[in-house]
């Protein structure tokens, strides 16, 4: 049902599988993944927790777990996830990537920086290092390094959501800004679905709420978002 697609269904029948065996860490662990490819993330976050009560050296739920509730802002909880499987896996370069995320937001960007090397050492052609590297060049001001590795995710991935967006508010800092409003009518265009400006910035950049905040700057500027005429 899942590989078809249907994950409403998936969903119930893995139900009815713990319903009849609660202690079966693998079935809470399937139904995790279904809720999470279904984007359904309180009911995923409770599966993958059940599942690693139930084992703990479920590295996979474990992951998932991290990954989760680091996107729900409960960093502390994040971390001691994403700390196990690295301790447990130390090949797990997503593990890293996750991590660094977590460090990015609490705004230890040193510590970031050092996942995003993690990454790369277990990866070198992983984007996902590239990635994080750029956004912690943009949060220390570094706009030449933020461009660099923009551009070598976007040589590997050219719709790539996150290095778009990073070149974009990197060139409009230089004052491109008819470079500017191509890469974000690209992004319009192409993830319409993803692209939420303020959003991104919030989640992703950890823009702080005082000074200069790049939400206002977007907000100032919606033009951008615009088909070009």
């Amino acid at each position: 049902l899942r590989e078809r697609g249907d994950l409403t269904a998936a969903a119930e029948r893995l139900q009815a599988a713990v319903r009849a065996h609660p202690d079966l860490w693998g079935v809470h662990r399937a139904l995790g993944e279904v809720h999470l490819q279904a984007k359904r993330s309180p009911e995923a976050v409770r599966a993958f927790t059940r599942a690693v009560e139930l084992e703990p050296r479920d590295w996979q739920s474990r992951f998932h777990l991290g990954m989760l509730l680091r996107g729900r802002g409960r960093l502390a909880e994040a971390t001691e996830h994403l700390e196990r499987v690295i301790a447990a896996k130390p090949d797990h370069w997503a593990a890293y990537e996750e991590l660094g995320y977590v460090l990015l937001r609490q705004g230890k960007l040193e510590e970031a920086e050092a996942k995003a090397g993690a990454v790369l050492r277990v990866k070198p052609e992983a984007p996902e290092g590239h990635v994080l590297l750029a956004l912690v060049g943009w949060r220390r001001g570094e706009t030449d390094d933020t461009l660099a590795e923009c551009a070598w995710v976007l040589g590997e991935r050219p719709d790539d959501l996150t290095a778009l967006t990073l070149q974009a508010l990197a060139l409009w800092k230089l004052g491109e800004k008819q470079q500017v409003r191509r890469i974000m009518t690209q992004l319009a265009q192409r993830q319409p679905e993803l692209f939420n400006p303020q959003a991104f910035c919030r989640q992703v950049l950890c823009t702080p709420g005082d000074g200069e905040p790049i939400q206002q700057l977007l907000r100032r500027h919606r033009y951008l978002l615009l088909p070009m005429r």
